[in-house]
């Protein structure tokens, strides 16, 4: 009999967690995510190149590019990289295709998301490409110098790559386009791409000490305090919108942007785009159509206002309601004064955008309709510009509707000419293409009227079925008056004794010539 029972350690029968797909490539971390100084998806790029041992270009060409496109396919020649991207690598950091394929492509092979906020592509809403990044790659030696020295890893901020930010925020000083060893640019991603070295000669950027090499620009001495504060301050703007959060982060629209530009001109101008663009040193038309959403404004734009209306660019695009009050340095009433002053006489007449709208409703009941051109000149506008900045969809309805009575009296000029062919007495009647030709019109503009074209083409072709009937006779009568003439000689007329005496020999291979001398031969007893 067993006195004790022995405890044995227990089975755990549940379902086993299921091991998640090794990824292809290294899944590495971004360096800087929540900063300013976030790192570029270049940077990242030649990072992974570095983490594989492999080249940069090796890696994009073999393993990223495909993915981007099955055309790219690696064929082992060097400068692959410049047959898909050519000057454009730029792009990869930007709000377009370019950046989303190679976003798609590197999460795919990393497992890694949100991958996006290493590129612009966060802000593609908001902010379009044009005039968004540098054409070359840009750095800040003291930077790349001071990781080295730390032991902490050398990587490119994606806050570098952007053409507004012209300074290291950190260090205060012009970031550096040319290496101090080949004097030469790089282009944003490279076949040798690797954080802190030249594309070209492979030479260490960084430096600790202030040099003369960068040829061309600014070192921190000669930049006076305004231009230093100025610059500061949009680089730390522009930081600011990379250091959002990518788990806090709620995507902005351009209606956003519409709405909060058309509150700022309503709160601060009382409307008035004109005054709004002339006091921020803006064009009017460009800034209304910013602020009905018809275009978006590039980042110095937005900027722009940020410095003129006193709030950040981070608030502008994100926040749903911010301060909205006066711009500082304005004084609107006297502003408008100004503006009223330099007008001419028969624009303040006509300036409120209600009383032109009022005046073109009207003109689209008037008849015959006038053309746009006309409305402007009795407004007293050089041309119809202005017009389409008060009222645009008016505008487009009365150049509309005069487009489609000229088009109505062009018409009935064409039916009327036409009218005039069907009619004539002429003989020979003109063809189809005749009657084109003499009318000044087109083939395509004849096959629009459709009743006349028939009628045309049914006269001539009455002409011509006239014409042959006449022209057998004629025939006929030619063959029979030769070939009694042989008989009486004494001679057969056969077809080649015929031909000879007529006026037109090959005339008797014809059918109708055939047929006249048949019967003629058989009346002369030749033929039974």
């Amino acid at each position: 009999m067993v006195d004790e029972l022995t405890l044995y350690e227990g089975w755990d029968l549940s379902k086993p967690q299921l091991i998640t797909k090794p990824s292809r490539l290294f899944c590495l971390e971004p360096i800087g995510i929540g900063t300013p100084y976030i790192e570029s998806i270049v940077s990242y790029t030649s990072r992974l190149a570095i983490a594989h041992t492999v080249q940069t270009g090796m890696l994009v060409m073999s393993e990223i590019a495909p993915l981007m496109k099955k055309e790219y396919a690696f064929d082992g020649k060097h400068g692959g990289l410049d047959k898909i991207f050519a000057n454009q690598t730029r792009a990869l950091h930007g709000t377009g295709m370019w950046a989303q394929s190679v976003v798609h492509a590197i999460e795919i092979l990393t497992g890694k998301s949100n991958l996006s906020f290493l590129t612009m592509l966060p802000w593609a809403q908001v902010l379009p490409n044009k005039g968004l990044l540098k054409a070359y790659r840009a750095w800040c030696p003291f930077c790349f110098e001071e990781w080295r020295s730390k032991e902490q890893e050398v990587y490119e901020p994606l806050l570098w790559s952007l053409n507004s930010v012209t300074i290291c925020p950190r260090h205060d000083r012009p970031l550096d386009y040319m290496c101090s060893y080949c004097q030469r640019t790089s282009q944003t991603l490279a076949w040798s791409s690797r954080p802190g070295y030249c594309h070209k000669c492979h030479s260490w950027l960084g430096t600790s000490e202030i040099t003369s090499c960068d040829i061309g620009q600014l070192n921190k001495e000669d930049l006076n305090k305004e231009d230093l504060y100025k610059q500061l301050w949009i680089t730390l703007n522009i930081g600011e919108l990379l250091a959002v959060s990518p788990d806090s982060f709620v995507l902005p629209s351009a209606e956003q942007i519409k709405k909060k530009l058309s509150r700022y001109v309503e709160i601060a101008a009382k409307g008035n785009i004109a005054l709004f663009a002339k006091q921020l040193g803006m064009n009017r038309t460009q800034t209304h159509r910013w602020c009905t959403g018809r275009t978006q404004p590039t980042i110095d734009i937005l900027l722009k206002f940020c410095d003129r209306l006193e709030t950040s660019l981070l608030e502008l695009l994100t926040r749903d309601s911010i301060d909205y009050s006066f711009p500082k340095g304005m004084s609107f009433n006297q502003a408008a004064q100004r503006t009223d002053q330099n007008k001419k006489s028969s624009y303040k007449k006509q300036s409120n955008s209600e009383q032109i709208e009022k005046i073109l409703k009207k003109v689209l009941e008037e008849s015959p309709p006038p053309s746009l051109p006309e409305v402007a000149k009795r407004l007293g506008y050089k041309g119809s510009t202005a017009l389409y900045y008060h009222a645009k969809e008016l505008c487009h309805a009365i150049s509309t509707r005069y487009e489609e009575h000229r088009k109505a009296e062009v018409s009935d000029q064409v039916q009327q000419i036409l009218k005039e062919f069907i009619e004539t007495d002429d003989y020979p009647p003109p063809s189809a293409r005749e009657v084109c030709e003499r009318a000044g019109i087109s083939w395509a503009t004849l096959i629009k009227y459709p009743e006349e074209k028939k009628a045309i083409i049914v006269k001539y072709r009455s002409y011509l079925k006239q014409f042959s009937n006449q022209r057998i006779r004629l025939i006929n009568e030619e063959v029979r008056k030769i070939a009694f003439e042989l008989h009486s000689e004494g001679l057969e007329p056969t077809e080649s004794r015929v031909s000879i005496r007529m006026q037109k020999p090959k005339a008797i291979l014809q059918k109708a010539s055939i047929n006249a001398l048949k019967a003629v031969r058989r009346e002369l007893g030749y033929e039974s």
